[in-house]
């Protein structure tokens, strides 16, 4: 079942082996390959165990075919680069946090390179300063975004908070939305948080023009309103 190339060094590995035999379990080392009797190689793993039977030491082996493992591990990573394609052609950040007590306190994993749009830092430097990004929140949406994300663990379901993130170049503050969903594992224990934050800025701030506009307008036709009828009782 060795593939020719192997055959020479094959003995040379069972005698060093057997010098200071120990078992070695399943998983521990896959870079074995095997000849399967129709003739094509496949990638096994393989299991040593020594026994001693009267004055002599045998090995009892087990032999795994992970050819399907393999198989669907190049399909999920094949999956995850195209994944991982399409978010960085996107315009949002997409980031990933793994929390063990304190929701509020994780470790960023991943953030995507589209961060230095938004802040001014590399990715880089946020995966080598996980509190960076929450030094660039404004000082009153702090507060906020702790209550927010605290509600969003506390509740199991996804959330948004949105708060202003202070840019490194010139200082200036945007509006960001923060799309945050919690993750669980099977005991129900929160163990991390998938985010997307987007520039909100301009939409804001539109927001805060109309408001403002239509509480002007409200306050000058209730000042128009008191005009007509203060004309209307002098007449």
């Amino acid at each position: 079942m060795l593939p020719e190339a192997d055959r020479a060094r094959h003995g040379e590995h069972v005698s060093r082996y057997h010098q200071a035999a120990v078992p070695r379990p399943l998983g521990t080392h896959g870079r074995f390959r095997a000849l399967h009797r129709d003739g094509y190689s496949m990638p096994v793993d393989i299991m040593l165990s020594p026994q001693t039977v009267g004055e002599g030491l045998l090995t009892l082996c087990v032999i795994r075919d992970l050819s399907a493992q393999r198989a669907l591990e190049t399909r999920l990573s094949h999956s995850e680069q195209q994944y991982r394609h399409l978010i960085e052609q996107a315009t949002d950040v997409f980031y990933s946090i793994d929390v063990d007590a304190d929701p509020l306190r994780g470790t960023l994993t991943y953030v995507s390179p589209q961060v230095r749009a938004l802040t001014g830092y590399p990715a880089e430097m946020f995966l080598e300063n996980h509190d960076l990004w929450l030094q660039l929140v404004h000082p009153t949406d702090v507060q906020v975004g702790a209550t927010a994300a605290t509600a969003i663990a506390n509740s199991g379901a996804a959330g948004t908070r949105e708060y202003r993130l202070r840019h490194r170049d010139d200082g200036r503050y945007t509006w960001v939305e923060d799309r945050v969903v919690p993750r669980y594992d099977a005991a129900g224990r929160l163990i991390g948080l998938h985010g997307t934050a987007r520039d909100i800025n301009e939409r804001w701030w539109l927001h805060h023009r109309l408001r403002t506009m239509v509480t002007l307008g409200a306050a000058l036709r209730d000042r128009r309103g008191r005009h007509d009828l203060r004309a209307r009782r002098r007449l």
